[in-house]
C-alpha cells in the first residue's frame, strides 16, 4: 500500500507490483479460512466492486490506450488493497500493530527531512517535484510526505498528553509547514478537531461553539502573523501559501487546479452519461495520452465513467462516514475512522484512483475491526 513511499530506492523492479502478488498469493490461502463477513461489510464490496466494475469495463470505449492501461492495474490493487484486511485479518487489534510501525518509519522521515532542512535542500527538492523535473532518484512528493507525517500527529494524539507523542506532534507539524503543502495541514486540523469531538464530545469544553471558536483563531492567525522566521522564506514557498484569502490570486499551484477542474468540469457537461473512459482524464486535460487527474475523485469519476460513477462514489464515502458516525464509541475505532476521514479529504484536494488504495485501506482496517466487535455494544 505504501509502496509509492519507497520509489527512491534504487530497486530493480516495482515494488508495488511485487508487493501486490504476494499479498495475492496469501489472500488464495486466506480465502479457505471460514470468513466473518457481516451484512455491513456485503454492502460496501457491492458499491465498491461496481465503482471499479465501470472503470474496468470503461475499457471498452475510453478514448485512452496508455494512461488506461497504467490505472487497469492500478484498479486491480485497489480491489486487492481493499479486499485484503477482510479476508486476511484475524481477530487482533489492527491499529496497535499499526501505531509501532508508524512511529518507526516516522522517525527515519525526520532523519531525512532534518537532513535536507539542515543542508538547504528543501526549495530544491519541492520546486523539482512541483515542475515535475525530477531526476532519477524518484523521492515521494512533498504531499505524500505531508499526509503522512499528518497521519502520525492523529496517531500521536490517540496517544494522549505523553512526552513522546508530544515531540513527535511538534516535530511533525513544524516539518509540515516546511513541506510548503497547504492540503495535509488544514486536513489535519479538520481531523484533529474531529477526533477531539468524538472522543471527548460530551466535556463542555469541546463544544461545537468552542471548536468553531478555535478554528477561526487558527485562520485569523494564518491570516495576519508572519511566521516566516520560522519557516522557509523564498519566491516560492512562503507562509502566505496557507492564507485562505490570498493564495488564490498568485500561486501557480491554485491556479493549475482551477484550471483542471473547469476543464474536467466541461468534459462533464459534454459526455455526462458515460465519460470517455478510464484513463480519459489525461487526454481531456493535457491533449495527451499521459497520467493526469482532476485532483478530485468525484470529478475524476464523472469525467471517466459519467454521473453515475459521480453518484456511486458519493455514496460509497458518504454511507462510511455518515452510517458509522453512531457507532464510534471504541477509541480504536474512532482512530481508524478520523484518519480514513484524513485520506478522504485529502483525495478531495489532491488525490487520484491511481492512489485510490491508501484511502481504502483505512476504510476497510476499519470494517476489519469492527466485525469482531458486534454491533450491539454501540446501540
Amino acid at each position: 500500500m505504501y509502496s509509492g513511499s519507497f520509489k527512491w530506492l534504487p530497486l530493480p523492479f516495482d515494488l508495488t507490483v511485487l508487493t501486490a502478488g504476494l499479498c495475492s498469493i496469501i489472500l488464495i490461502f486466506s480465502v479457505k479460512k471460514k470468513l466473518l463477513v457481516t451484512t455491513e461489510i456485503k454492502q460496501y464490496f457491492t458499491i465498491f466492486f461496481l465503482i471499479c466494475t465501470a472503470f474496468l469495463l470503461s475499457n471498452f470505449y475510453s478514448i485512452s490506450t496508455v494512461y488506461a492501461n497504467s490505472k487497469s492495474l492500478s484498479f486491480i490493487i485497489n480491489i486487492l488493497t481493499f479486499v485484503y484486511p477482510i479476508i486476511v485479518f484475524d481477530r487482533i487489534s489492527v491499529i496497535k500493530v499499526i501505531k509501532p510501525i508508524f512511529l518507526i518509519v516516522g522517525v527515519f522521515i525526520f532523519i531525512g527531512l532534518t537532513y535536507m532542512y539542515v543542508n538547504n535542500l528543501f526549495e530544491v527538492f519541492f520546486h523539482d517535484a512541483y515542475m515535475e523535473e525530477m531526476t532519477d532518484l524518484k523521492i515521494p512528493s512533498y504531499l505524500t510526505i505531508g499526509i503522512f507525517l499528518s497521519t502520525i500527529v492523529l496517531i500521536c494524539i490517540s496517544k494522549g498528553l505523553k512526552l513522546v507523542p508530544l515531540i513527535y506532534i511538534l516535530i511533525s507539524v513544524f516539518f509540515l509547514f516546511n513541506l510548503g503543502g497547504r492540503g495535509p495541514i488544514f486536513n489535519l486540523l479538520i481531523c484533529t478537531v474531529a477526533f477531539l469531538i468524538l472522543t471527548l464530545g460530551s466535556k463542555r469544553i469541546f463544544t461545537f461553539k468552542n471548536v468553531m471558536i478555535l478554528v477561526v483563531a487558527f485562520f485569523m492567525i494564518v491570516v495576519f502573523f508572519d511566521f516566516k522566521s520560522l519557516f522557509i522564506s523564498s519566491e516560492f514557498f512562503t507562509f502566505e501559501r496557507f492564507n485562505p484569502f490570498d493564495m488564490s490570486k498568485s500561486d501557480p499551484s491554485t491556479l493549475r487546479r482551477i484550471y483542471l477542474l473547469q476543464t474536467g468540469w466541461e468534459s462533464i457537461t459534454n459526455h455526462p452519461l458515460f465519460g470517455l473512459g478510464i484513463g480519459s482524464s489525461g487526454l481531456i486535460l493535457t491533449g495527451e495520452d499521459v497520467t493526469e487527474f482532476p485532483h478530485n475523485l468525484i470529478i475524476e469519476s464523472m469525467m471517466e465513467i459519467g454521473v453515475i460513477g459521480g453518484v456511486l462514489v458519493v455514496f460509497f464515502y458518504a454511507k462510511f462516514f455518515i452510517t458509522e458516525r453512531k457507532y464510534l464509541k471504541n477509541p480504536e475505532l474512532i482512530l481508524l475512522y478520523v484518519i480514513a476521514l484524513l485520506y478522504f479529504l485529502e483525495d478531495l484536494k489532491s488525490g487520484s484512483f491511481d492512489a485510490w488504495r491508501i484511502s481504502l485501506f483505512w476504510i476497510s482496517i476499519y470494517l476489519s475491526e469492527k466485525r469482531f466487535y458486534g454491533r450491539k455494544q454501540y446501540s
